[in-house]
């Protein structure tokens, strides 16, 4: 058994700044995932060259917090060139042409900016503003079997058993049911999770990294809209003296990835000029399951966050309160944990 006043369920963002406030008040913390890697969506990829797994940038209010705060940083900013390889509703392929009403979508967003700010390193930089890493005996990876909210304990798959005080949950809030156990309230919980009908579309990404002997000051953003082309988006960001190339489809649960999906887009990229397969020297795929979520009845919401406060648990982050926050407000957003510890 291991006591701890705070249970953290995750190892993103979310989770990093939820292990900060419980550090400034001074309370023990462990974070348990095994979905993600340390780092969540700003996880890295690559040997050759480490760079994030997924497209991502960085909003400008953070770029300026991490620079007021004196930290030295390699972020680049660059200006926006912008091509369509087809026309079409980019909007409707991008949510895999459902009617799904998201609260943002990210690659429309980015199409608008004049300036896109990238860097790798950005999980280092999160972890020092808020001074606060989850390595070493702050995390321990393992399934969750189940969490006892009336006995504040939580079962792993390891067969460790955590007692808590005070649990913030920042997995996908679909998910919670399933985890979670109390003998009188699960059912209401259930059903207000059930009631929030919540949806996402899933991004899957080829990402390829390579050898530029010219580097450039622009991020390229192309768009192919209709249904002849699996990729809907590729964005190319120039970094040292190399070139980050994604590209990307979107699939969801009615609308699934279909077999051979890389390889598709491998072939696309190449008929596409998107890449030159001669100078690639690494790639990678990834999923990010949630990467656009559909918008929620707040007052649901507000209705279930009241009841599992009654138990000592905070859903958190933009997967736990199924809000769409970009990195500066994961980064600075309030989060209550002395209340009720």
């Amino acid at each position: 058994m291991i006591e701890v006043d705070v249970a953290i369920v995750g190892s993103g963002i979310a989770a990093i700044r939820a292990a900060s406030v419980a550090r400034d008040l001074g309370r023990s913390y462990l974070a348990v995932d095994s979905t993600y890697g340390r780092g969540g969506y700003v996880g890295i990829v690559g040997r050759v060259y480490r760079y994030l797994k997924s497209p991502l940038f960085i909003p400008q209010k953070l770029v300026e917090l991490i620079r007021g705060s004196g930290i030295a940083d390699d972020i680049r900013c660059y200006s926006v060139e912008r091509y369509v390889v087809k026309e079409g509703p980019i909007e409707r392929k991008i949510l895999g042409y459902r009617s799904v009403q998201v609260q943002r979508n990210w690659f429309i967003e980015w199409l608008e900016q004049k300036t896109l700010c990238y860097t790798n390193t950005i999980l280092q930089y999160i972890e020092s503003l808020l001074r606060v890493s989850l390595i070493g005996k702050s995390i321990t990876a393992s399934s969750i079997r189940k969490i006892d909210l009336d006995r504040g304990i939580m079962a792993l798959s390891n067969g460790v058993l955590i007692r808590f005080r005070k649990l913030v949950y920042t997995w996908p809030l679909d998910l919670l049911p399933r985890y979670i156990y109390m003998e009188k309230d699960i059912s209401r919980i259930a059903e207000l999770v059930g009631k929030l009908n919540l949806d996402y579309i899933s991004i899957h990404t080829l990402s390829s990294i390579s050898k530029e002997d010219v580097v450039g000051d622009t991020v390229q953003i192309y768009t192919h809209g209709t249904k002849a082309s699996r990729f809907h988006t590729a964005i190319k960001i120039p970094v040292d003296s190399y070139s980050i190339t994604y590209i990307t489809t979107s699939y969801s649960s009615s609308h699934p990835l279909m077999p051979g999906a890389t390889e598709k887009l491998f072939s696309e990229s190449r008929k596409h000029r998107l890449i030159d397969t001669s100078r690639i020297v690494e790639y990678n795929v990834s999923q990010t399951v949630y990467a656009l979520i559909n918008q929620i009845d707040r007052n649901l919401f507000n209705e279930l966050q009241q009841i599992l406060q009654e138990y000592n648990t905070i859903p958190y982050g933009r997967l736990g309160m199924w809000r769409d926050y970009d990195i500066y407000t994961l980064v600075t957003e309030p989060i209550t944990i002395d209340s009720v510890v």
